[in-house]
């Protein structure tokens, strides 16, 4: 009887291993990998590629490194945990980022493409004390989840399209900033649609 307890036992903790728990030698879960892949999206796979991290990527403000087939490439994430760079990808499909000291993690690169979006009206008239915060407007099929980042100060904002198609995204800018607002469906971005912050809009 004992026999078949101990043989239960290690069914068991075979079973789990085989699942793919994450621990380590001694049996300790390990922590989650940082920046979290299923935090970080980008556009379709080719020389040159948006990545982007959102809003608890990683855990706030800090280096962020990217190395590429292509070299070493880097940025600075916001205090939320989101960032964004474009990366020469040198032909490669997956991309290694790390944040400051932290083990790197590996992000393959989405494959595919889906439909970017229809357009994007945007109006900072009446605004009179920068940074402030700016709205967006685009358009896309009803459902469709948007992001908006702003490559300048690495904020990002998401909202999803209502039943007419239409959503608003506000997002913090000044005059001179690049916005990029892009389609998502699970890690893959499309096509950005961009536009550059101006006072007179």
């Amino acid at each position: 009887m004992r026999r078949a307890i101990v043989s239960s036992i290690l069914a068991i903790s075979s079973s789990g291993l085989l699942l793919g728990c994450r621990e380590d030698r001694t049996g300790a879960p390990l922590p989650d990998p940082i920046p979290r892949p299923g935090s970080m999206r980008a556009t379709e796979a080719g020389p040159t590629v948006d990545l982007l991290g959102l809003p608890g990527a990683v855990p706030g403000a800090g280096l962020v490194t990217v190395q590429s087939a292509a070299g070493t490439f880097t940025t600075t994430s916001t205090p939320e945990g989101s960032f964004v760079l474009s990366v020469p990808t040198g032909g490669a499909a997956r991309v290694e980022v790390q944040f400051e000291n932290s083990p790197s993690t590996e992000f393959a690169l989405p494959a595919g493409a889906i439909d970017p979006l229809t357009g994007v009206r945007f109006s900072s008239m009446g605004l009179e004390r920068w940074p402030a915060v700016v709205e967006l407007y685009p358009s896309a099929a009803p459902g469709t989840r948007l992001v908006a980042v702003n490559f300048n100060s690495g904020d990002v904002s998401q909202a999803t399209a209502d039943a007419s198609g239409n959503a608003t995204i506000a997002i913090e800018a000044r005059p001179g900033d690049l916005i990029r607002i892009y389609a998502t469906e699970g890690a893959l971005l499309s096509t950005p649609v961009e536009l550059v912050v101006s006072a007179d809009n």
